[in-house]
């Protein structure tokens, strides 16, 4: 491929897995259990205070996925791309498809079924809207939510999964792209690096 004059270069495609300090599975607070408030902690409140709520702002959360049909995401949701399934549903990966699937719940710590994208969605644009005590406000709840799926079963993927999320979203007019994954991979000149400077040159976030 080198000698065609055509590719300037050749990189491994890596494997793409999500943060090992970070679960994959549901923790349900504890009864009366009282969460700190982040948005005071953060600054966000002022903004908040002043109106900036993200309105206007083209969000796109590169993950496994969102829970698009959420309560508190799905009036800010609009859009989005599956590089799994390579279709227009970037859905979580859910328990009913593990329990089609006849695979192991979990590998490495890992479940089949996937909810940090939609977690990282909700930190990103929750708006509380869903009847439970500990339901909070995200840090722009008024923002154009996209879901780009790049990591499937186990919140597992590659890298050419996750640049093709990062040139979808691009091309798509996102202002901010969010990816929270694990790689263990991390060098200035890595695929994934690349193709976010890029990004950052065609003016994301």
């Amino acid at each position: 491929l080198l000698e065609t004059g055509v590719v300037k270069r050749i990189w491994k495609d890596n494997v793409v897995r999500l943060p090992k300090n970070e679960s994959t599975t549901t923790q349900e607070p504890t009864t009366g259990k009282v969460i700190p408030p982040a948005l005071p902690h953060i600054g966000v409140d002022r903004l908040h205070n002043e109106g900036l709520k993200g309105q206007g702002i083209k969000v796109g959360v590169l993950d496994t996925g969102i829970d698009y049909n959420h309560p508190d995401l799905k009036d800010v949701y609009k859009g989005g791309y599956d590089f799994v399934e390579n279709d227009s549903d970037p859905m979580e990966t859910t328990r009913d498809e593990w329990l089609a699937s006849g695979q192991p719940e979990s590998i490495n710590g890992s479940a089949y079924y996937t909810e940090h994208g939609t977690h990282v969605a909700g930190t990103i644009a929750s708006n509380p809207k869903n009847d439970v005590e500990y339901a909070m406000t995200g840090v722009a709840p008024n923002v154009d939510l996209y879901a780009y799926r790049v990591l499937g079963e186990y919140g597992s993927g590659y890298d050419s999964s996750v640049i093709a999320g990062i040139e979808r979203a691009v091309e798509d007019g996102m202002d901010v792209i969010n990816l929270s994954l694990g790689n263990g991979n991390n060098h200035s000149l890595d695929a994934t690096s690349v193709a976010i400077n890029n990004a950052a040159l065609k003016g994301v976030i």
